[in-house]
Parts: C-alpha cells; sequence; structure tokens
C-alpha cells in the first residue's frame, strides 16, 4: 500500500536490524559510524539498546491494531488451519481492514502480507485461491469509515506461527499468533463428479383426430368428425368400451342445464362452457 502509505512512523535502523525482519520496508544498516566509539559505550547504554530492540514501538503485538498513516486501522482477526481444495493444508490469516482516513482506499493498494517463522525468519509461501476466498486481496474500495475482510493463505502449519512476523507493508506484527482465535472456515466441498445429461423426453404422441368410434377423455365433450364434418359427442360406452365418439344430432344453441325446453323441437344443444345437453321431458340435462 505504499501510495497511500501503509505505514506507522520509521524505526530506526538498529531496532529493526534487532528484531530481524527483513522484510519490514526499512533498510538494515548500522548507525554506528565509529567502531572504537561504540566499543567504548557503557554497559547501561548497550542493555537500553537491546530492550528498546526486543520490540520496537512500531511492531506490533499479534493482537493489536496497526493505525497507518494513510487512514487504515488494520487487525489480524483470526488465524485458522485449513484444507483447501486445491493446495491442501494451509493456515488463513484474516485481516479486517477500516478505512478511516477521508478518502477511498484502491483495494489495488493492498499488497500480500508476509508471514516469516521461527528464528530463522522463513518466509511462508502465499496461495491464492479466489474460488475459496483466499489471496484476492482488497476487493474494489474501501470507502471512509467503511470495513472488509481480506483473507489470506499460506503454507505453513499454524503451529509453527508461535514465533512469527507478518508484516503487511511497512506495519508488523511479531509474536505468537496461534494464540488469535480460529473462524473455523469451512472447506470447499468437494468436486462433484459431472453427471451424464438426462435423455431427451420421448416426443408426444400424435394427436389424433377426433372421429366416430375413436377414443376421447372427457364425457359430454364436443367435436368435429375429422371425415364428415358432423358434430359428435364424447360418450361412455361402459367399463369396456371406455369412452369414444359418438355421432349426435346437429347441437344448436346454448342452455343451461335445467333450463326448459319443448322436446318436440328441441333435441341437443350445448351449455356455456361447452358440454352437450339433451332436452329431455321439458328440461335441458346432460346425456345420455
Amino acid at each position: 500500500m505504499a501510495r497511500r502509505g501503509m505505514s506507522l512512523r520509521s524505526p530506526s535502523r538498529a531496532a529493526v536490524c534487532a528484531v530481524a525482519i527483513a522484510f519490514v520496508v526499512v533498510a538494515c544498516g548500522s548507525d554506528t559510524t565509529d567502531t572504537a566509539e561504540t566499543a567504548n559505550s557503557s554497559t547501561a547504554d548497550t542493555r537500553a539498546t537491546s530492550a528498546s530492540a526486543a520490540k520496537p514501538a512500531n511492531v506490533l503485538a499479534p493482537d493489536e491494531i496497526a493505525h497507518t498513516t494513510g487512514g487504515l486501522d488494520i487487525a489480524i482477526t483470526s488465524v485458522d488451519s485449513f484444507q483447501s481444495s486445491m493446495y491442501g493444508p494451509l493456515t488463513v490469516l484474516t485481516f479486517q481492514v477500516t478505512n478511516t482516513g477521508l478518502d477511498v482506499y484502491e483495494g489495488f493498494e493492498w499488497q500480500t502480507p508476509v508471514v516469516a517463522t521461527g528464528s530463522t525468519g522463513e518466509v511462508a509461501q502465499a496461495q491464492v485461491s479466489i474460488s475459496e476466498g483466499l489471496g484476492a486481496g482488497v476487493q474494489g474500495v474501501i470507502p471512509p469509515s467503511a470495513t472488509q475482510t481480506v483473507r489470506h493463505g499460506y503454507v505453513v502449519d499454524r503451529a509453527q506461527l508461535s514465533n512469527a512476523v507478518v508484516s503487511a507493508g511497512s506495519v508488523a506484527w511479531r509474536g505468537d499468533f496461534t494464540t488469535l482465535p480460529q473462524q473455523g472456515i469451512a472447506p470447499a466441498p468437494p468436486a462433484q463428479p459431472q453427471s451424464p445429461p438426462p435423455p431427451p423426453p420421448p416426443p408426444p404422441e400424435p394427436v389424433q383426430s377426433p372421429v366416430v368410434g375413436g377414443v376421447c377423455a372427457s364425457p359430454s365433450s364436443i367435436a368435429t368428425d375429422a371425415n364428415t364434418g358432423a358434430d359428435i359427442v364424447c360418450v361412455f360406452m361402459g367399463a369396456n368400451g371406455g369412452y369414444k365418439w359418438v355421432s349426435s344430432a346437429p347441437i344448436i344453441g346454448t342452455h343451461n342445464v335445467g333450463e326448459p325446453c319443448d322436446n318436440s323441437v328441441d333435441n341437443v344443444s350445448k351449455t356455456p362452457a361447452g358440454k352437450a345437453i339433451m332436452c329431455v321431458g321439458d328440461e335441458w340435462m346432460y346425456g345420455p
């Protein structure tokens, strides 16, 4: 985050060399220009320097929040053991980044934090797995007063972080990171084998044109015989016959079931719903 100033106040060169943090962006060197003068330094001065070097002012404990001059508050909120589907066992560090400044923070300024372990400062390899939410950095921008959670995964056992240094830009944390909580990040679900696509549905059976003697489904339905053009009606022909189309007298007019009719004149009609009715006695009714 060089442009926004992801930095605390610059440490003394002697302090940085004393903690052997090569990746904190400060050049290591000697403040001593005169060897003889150093040799003559008092024991009290040497002890004071050692005490100061044990924890420089800008190297934080794992649970402390870094307040950068660029207007970011950065905290390491959890350290999780994680089983990546791509890389196997990783340790995931979760960073909470809050923009306390007045300007929008651009996500491209975020640098992947560096993790070094043990007395030798061995650097752990960072891995990127976008599908598992690891290593993508800050997404988009962080407006003023907004917070974004960022996760990074490293090829290192969580237990090895009992003596480690984590640096992000020019801020650093040092100590036992195993004391930080674990969030219990769920591993990515295993890839499911691709099942073959289902077979296409069978083509629909051809629709049969209604003809006398043909099968029908809805009793008292009305149709026109495809061969003759005459009116036909769907009638139940008994248990062995099922529903069949039968010839009908001409269907004339529209009436409701129960209305009066004259059987000397009226024969077959239909309801407003299109069902065939017969004039029986002096009343329209379904039939036969």
